[in-house]
């Protein structure tokens, strides 16, 4: 892995993805980051819809499979955590020079974030295994409230940042 002047740790693959594209196309290294950065949040916000997806399968179920749904679980927690550094990490860190009207809107995301993380984190204890086998019915009613305040997030996310990704990247690619 090498290091980019953003400070984090780029993996080979993609430094020589970015150089190849590079020289090939004329693009700036910080138009093929803000390119490379907006396709991952595409990929990782489909990841969780479809982690979402699985776990609404299992909660329809009768009974909880005490071997899928911890899985399941811990797979969105991970995809979730993934998607969050990107945007924490090297999103933000590109949202330097917005509009103060988009700087808000941002600004509202990360509060609004940091909530939604302090609720998730609170499921999680509050549902264990051991308390999910007790309360089957109100284990799929929380799931799926938390599903879907997710799904509204995942949607808010994308209306807010992909069009300014876009837009940091038209200009200085026309």
């Amino acid at each position: 892995m090498g290091a980019s002047r953003m400070g984090w740790m780029q993996p080979k693959w993609r430094q020589a993805k970015v150089s190849l594209t590079e020289s090939r196309y004329g693009l700036s290294r910080s138009i093929l980051r803000i390119f490379l950065v907006l396709s991952e949040l595409k990929t990782l916000h489909g990841e969780l819809r479809k982690v979402i997806a699985e776990l609404a399968a299992e909660t329809a179920k009768a009974e909880p499979d005490e071997a899928m749904l911890p899985v399941i679980r811990l797979k969105l927690t991970r995809v979730s955590s993934r998607r969050k550094a990107l945007i924490e990490c090297s999103i933000s860190p590109l949202m330097h020079d917005i509009r103060p009207e988009d700087a808000r809107r941002i600004e509202g995301l990360r509060r609004i974030a940091a909530d939604k993380a302090v609720e998730s984190s609170a499921h999680i204890a509050r549902w264990t295994m051991r308390t999910i086998r007790a309360d089957w019915p109100g284990y799929r009613r929380a799931s799926a409230e938390m599903r879907a305040q997710m799904l509204r997030r995942i949607s808010e996310e994308a209306d807010i940042l992909y069009p300014l990704l876009e837009a940091k990247a038209a200009p200085k690619a026309a």
